[in-house]
């Protein structure tokens, strides 16, 4: 009865070893199919709240260390009568950003952003011209409710339009 210990030690620990390998490739494939949709909801979201043209280059996610969210290539385009005004520059770009927040803020709603870190953020404001075409937007809310305390920018500019070249803004 001695010798039947150890073998049950010895299989008990095989199964928890091939559980967690298990469990790690299936949380992989689960965060590999999650990142599309989610990226798809960013987009969604932002497009609902500018009633606009979005897009966005790439969006990596990661639940290893806390959720990990890091992405660029961010652009923001003018609600479509101003771009039909001929405002044809994005209202706001990222070349990057990244925030980190707790797992369980995925269950709060509105989940929790104690900062985002932008870096490469210009914000272009179309010409007064283009602008007095737009309609006024109504308010929409999108499927992604999130709360920031601070957003942290490195290499940002502010861009002001005019219809008239060689004129100042």
């Amino acid at each position: 009865m001695q010798l039947e210990h150890p073998k049950l030690w010895k299989w008990l620990a095989v199964v928890l070893v091939l559980s967690a390998v298990a469990l790690f490739i299936v949380a992989k494939i689960v965060l590999s199919r999650a990142t599309p949709i989610l990226k798809g909801r960013v987009i969604e979201t932002l497009s609902t709240r500018f009633e606009s043209k979005v897009e966005l280059d790439q969006l990596n996610v990661s639940v290893f260390h806390g959720l990990e969210v890091s992405g660029g290539g961010l652009r923001i385009y003018p609600p479509d009568d101003v771009v039909a005004a001929g405002a044809d520059h994005p209202l706001i770009t990222v070349h990057d950003f990244r925030f980190r927040a707790d797992i369980m803020g995925l269950f709060i709603k509105p989940m929790h952003v104690s900062s985002v870190h932008v870096t490469g953020l210009s914000i272009y404001i179309p010409a007064r011209e283009y602008r007095n075409q737009a309609t006024q937007p109504k308010k929409r809310r999108g499927k992604i409710k999130i709360t920031v305390g601070e957003i942290l920018c490195d290499d940002s500019q502010l861009v002001i339009g005019t219809a008239k070249p060689g004129k100042d803004p």
